[in-house]
């Protein structure tokens, strides 16, 4: 498997210097099916982190 996500490729990003960018992904392996209900799970997990 190979995936390639790239949100910066649908458009122009210029580089300013000295601004800061952030950009932050998440990988989720496993052995078998994901239902929508897990997949759910981990992107609310990720999107909104436990505090």
């Amino acid at each position: 498997m190979f995936a390639n996500f790239s949100p910066t490729k649908n458009k122009p990003w210029p580089l300013v210097p000295g601004q800061t960018y952030t950009q932050r992904y998440r990988v989720i392996t496993f052995d078998g099916e994901l239902t929508p209900e897990q997949a759910e799970t981990y992107w609310k997990d990720y999107a909104y982190p436990r505090k």
